[in-house]
Protein backbone atom coordinates (compact mmCIF):
# COMPACT_ATOMS: atom_id res chain seq x y z
CA UNK A 1 0.00 0.00 0.00
CA UNK A 2 1.58 3.62 -0.81
CA UNK A 3 3.00 5.01 2.22
CA UNK A 4 0.96 8.37 1.94
CA UNK A 5 -2.69 5.82 1.67
CA UNK A 6 -1.64 4.52 4.99
CA UNK A 7 -0.89 7.20 6.91
CA UNK A 8 -4.19 9.13 5.63
CA UNK A 9 -6.17 5.54 6.47
CA UNK A 10 -4.70 5.92 9.98
CA UNK A 11 -5.41 9.63 10.16
CA UNK A 12 -8.72 9.28 8.66
CA UNK A 13 -9.56 5.99 11.30
CA UNK A 14 -8.54 8.77 14.44
CA UNK A 15 -9.94 11.94 13.08
CA UNK A 16 -13.55 9.36 12.65
CA UNK A 17 -13.06 8.52 16.09
CA UNK A 18 -12.93 12.16 16.92
CA UNK A 19 -15.95 12.98 15.37
CA UNK A 20 -18.01 9.82 16.78
CA UNK A 21 -16.62 11.28 20.35
CA UNK A 22 -18.22 14.64 19.88
CA UNK A 23 -21.61 13.57 18.64
CA UNK A 24 -21.36 11.42 21.49
CA UNK A 25 -21.26 14.49 23.24
CA UNK A 26 -23.70 16.40 21.24
CA UNK A 27 -21.07 18.15 20.03
CA UNK A 28 -22.60 18.04 16.29
CA UNK A 29 -20.48 21.06 14.90
CA UNK A 30 -17.21 19.53 15.78
CA UNK A 31 -18.32 16.03 14.59
CA UNK A 32 -19.73 16.78 11.55
CA UNK A 33 -15.97 18.75 10.84
CA UNK A 34 -14.17 15.63 11.68
CA UNK A 35 -16.11 13.85 9.45
CA UNK A 36 -15.42 15.88 6.72
CA UNK A 37 -11.76 15.94 7.58
CA UNK A 38 -11.64 12.13 7.70
CA UNK A 39 -12.86 11.70 3.85
CA UNK A 40 -10.46 15.01 3.18
CA UNK A 41 -7.76 13.30 4.18
CA UNK A 42 -8.07 10.13 2.09
CA UNK A 43 -8.56 11.46 -0.80
CA UNK A 44 -6.16 13.97 -0.64
CA UNK A 45 -4.24 10.98 -0.41
CA UNK A 46 -5.51 9.31 -2.92
CA UNK A 47 -4.99 12.24 -5.67
CA UNK A 48 -1.31 13.06 -4.42
CA UNK A 49 -0.82 8.80 -4.82
CA UNK A 50 -1.59 9.74 -8.90
CA UNK A 51 0.86 12.66 -8.55
CA UNK A 52 -1.68 15.17 -8.48
CA UNK A 53 -2.25 18.28 -5.92
CA UNK A 54 -5.14 20.58 -5.27
CA UNK A 55 -4.75 23.86 -3.44
CA UNK A 56 -8.28 24.37 -2.22
CA UNK A 57 -11.20 22.41 -1.09
CA UNK A 58 -13.09 22.70 -4.39
CA UNK A 59 -10.39 22.01 -6.63
CA UNK A 60 -9.70 18.92 -4.51
CA UNK A 61 -13.38 17.75 -4.92
CA UNK A 62 -12.89 18.63 -9.16
CA UNK A 63 -9.69 16.76 -9.34
CA UNK A 64 -11.30 13.34 -6.91
CA UNK A 65 -14.36 13.79 -9.30
CA UNK A 66 -12.12 13.62 -12.76
CA UNK A 67 -9.64 11.25 -11.86
CA UNK A 68 -11.50 8.71 -10.19
CA UNK A 69 -15.14 9.27 -10.50
CA UNK A 70 -15.91 10.14 -14.13
CA UNK A 71 -12.94 7.17 -14.81
CA UNK A 72 -15.09 5.18 -12.68
CA UNK A 73 -12.42 4.09 -10.54
CA UNK A 74 -14.75 4.59 -7.23
CA UNK A 75 -17.94 4.92 -7.26
CA UNK A 76 -20.02 8.29 -7.45
CA UNK A 77 -21.90 7.15 -4.36
CA UNK A 78 -18.50 8.47 -2.95
CA UNK A 79 -18.35 11.71 -5.07
CA UNK A 80 -22.05 12.08 -3.54
CA UNK A 81 -20.44 11.78 0.13
CA UNK A 82 -17.87 14.22 -0.31
CA UNK A 83 -20.65 17.17 -1.56
CA UNK A 84 -22.60 16.08 1.34
CA UNK A 85 -19.90 16.23 4.16
CA UNK A 86 -18.62 19.37 2.25
CA UNK A 87 -22.17 21.15 2.72
CA UNK A 88 -22.23 20.08 6.17
CA UNK A 89 -19.19 21.26 6.71
CA UNK A 90 -19.84 24.57 5.59
CA UNK A 91 -22.52 25.12 7.45
CA UNK A 92 -21.13 23.58 10.67
CA UNK A 93 -18.10 26.27 10.34
CA UNK A 94 -19.82 29.48 8.93
CA UNK A 95 -23.56 29.39 9.46
CA UNK A 96 -24.07 29.81 13.77
CA UNK A 97 -28.06 30.43 13.08
CA UNK A 98 -28.12 26.37 11.43
CA UNK A 99 -28.32 23.53 13.03
CA UNK A 100 -26.49 20.13 12.09
CA UNK A 101 -29.26 17.33 13.81
CA UNK A 102 -28.35 13.66 14.94
CA UNK A 103 -30.03 12.54 11.64
CA UNK A 104 -26.86 13.96 9.94
CA UNK A 105 -24.06 13.07 11.91
CA UNK A 106 -25.18 9.86 11.85
CA UNK A 107 -25.41 9.76 8.27
CA UNK A 108 -21.74 11.56 8.03
CA UNK A 109 -20.54 8.77 10.38
CA UNK A 110 -21.75 6.03 8.01
CA UNK A 111 -20.47 7.72 4.96
CA UNK A 112 -16.59 7.96 6.15
CA UNK A 113 -17.03 4.35 7.72
CA UNK A 114 -17.90 2.71 4.44
CA UNK A 115 -15.43 5.27 2.57
CA UNK A 116 -12.98 3.94 4.67
CA UNK A 117 -13.87 0.27 4.09
CA UNK A 118 -13.48 0.74 0.72
CA UNK A 119 -10.25 2.14 0.71
CA UNK A 120 -8.98 -0.60 2.70
CA UNK A 121 -10.53 -3.20 0.35
CA UNK A 122 -9.63 -1.83 -3.11
CA UNK A 123 -6.85 0.23 -2.48
CA UNK A 124 -4.20 -1.93 -4.65
CA UNK A 125 -6.71 -0.69 -7.82
CA UNK A 126 -6.71 2.23 -6.75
Amino acid sequence: MNEDIKNALVLAEDTLDDAIYNAKDNRNRVAINRCYYAYFYLIRSLLLARGVFAKTHSGLYSEFSKVFIKTAIIPKEFSDALAFLFDQRQTADYDLEENIDDEDIEKAIEMVQKFIEFIKENYQKL
